[in-house]
């Protein structure tokens, strides 16, 4: 397939004098997604491998242009993220959003070549709702529930109704759910030798194992043993009104709040506290049986182009 011309181009002459002159690593592999699949307990994983560094944070979200508003907007803002690398041999990116967007798998084959493209997938019905979930708590989607998020697609991929600060198909849980293009892209980009795609199933069955198949492909030891433990674990919400007063806080309760705390930073601190304190540990909210019976229906030609282009029995997630 000819690869189209890639809109950013990143000679290494576009390296900061900085960047080059100092020990520091150029990007060479990336954590691509899928959201709430693994990927923040897989960062963390490797970021205990001698041989590797990852950025902090996990998610700089530098390329793909269609993923807007962006954190780290310059090109020497993003690799000052990745000074101060010590003995590691290899760096990467963490960025789950990439996966969606349709420019960051030529963005960053431009930037790099020779990257390693790393993908964990999760039953789509299964991400959804756990994504749904993560924005809610994150204060970023209004809707209560995946019924209505996912009711407020259409309109939002419009550009109608986004929530502030996040891209319509960021948020927009179909558009993340849609592997196969998606993985495809990356497919095209990279060719199958530099992309290594793991199932959430098989990375929840045996973590040590995808591990160590993780250090092989990225091409550094795979005897270390780093403390396989729970990352990311979802939270139940236990007043969903104040919760969303909280994180969308009306203005006469963020003048009320300036006036009471004038440092952002304590009012951060405070607002995190406090929506903290609103959350109790264990499983979140279940998704009906009828609901995911319906989606798991929708999703059933997705799933099975998906195992095409894989090469792998997918049908337990359209069962």
């Amino acid at each position: 397939m000819q690869r189209p011309p890639p809109e950013k181009n990143f000679p290494p002459s576009c390296l900061p004098n900085s960047f080059v002159a100092s020990a520091c690593l150029k990007p060479d592999f990336f954590i691509v997604g899928a959201p709430r699949s693994g990927t923040t307990a897989l960062c963390n994983y490797l970021r205990a491998h001698p041989e590797l560094f990852i950025s902090s944070p996990k998610e700089p979200t530098y390329f793909g242009r269609d993923l807007v508003p962006k954190k780290f907007a310059a090109l020497e803002n993003y690799l000052a993220l990745f000074q101060n690398t010590g003995a590691a041999r290899h760096a990467g990116d963490g960025s789950v959003a990439y996966l969606c967007s349709d420019f960051a798998a030529e963005e960053i084959r431009a930037f790099n070549a020779d990257a390693r493209i790393l993908i964990i997938l999760r039953e789509p019905v299964e991400m959804m709702h756990s994504l749904h979930l993560k924005h809610y708590h994150m204060g970023i989607e209004p809707c209560r529930t995946l019924e209505a998020a996912l009711a407020a697609e259409p309109e939002r991929l419009a550009g109608r109704g986004v929530p502030g600060g996040v891209a319509a198909k960021v948020i927009a849980l179909r558009n993340r759910a849609s592997y196969a293009r998606q993985v495809a892209r990356f497919l095209d980009a990279f060719g199958r030798e530099q992309v290594k795609v793991f199932l959430f199933d098989d990375f929840r069955a045996d973590t040590a194992g995808v591990f160590r198949e993780t250090c092989r492909f990225l091409g550094v030891r795979d005897d270390i043993a780093p403390p396989l433990e729970p990352h990311n674990i979802g939270r139940a919400v236990k007043s969903k009104g104040w919760h969303e007063f909280l994180t969308r806080a009306p203005k006469w309760a963020q003048r009320i709040a300036r006036v009471l705390m004038p440092s952002e930073k304590v009012r951060q601190r405070v607002t995190r506290a406090l929506v903290r304190r609103n959350e109790s540990a264990g499983k979140p909210e279940l998704l009906s049986p009828e609901l995911r019976a319906r989606l798991r229906a929708e999703f059933a030609g997705e799933v099975a182009e998906l195992g095409r282009l894989l090469g792998r029995d997918l049908n337990a997630w359209s069962s």
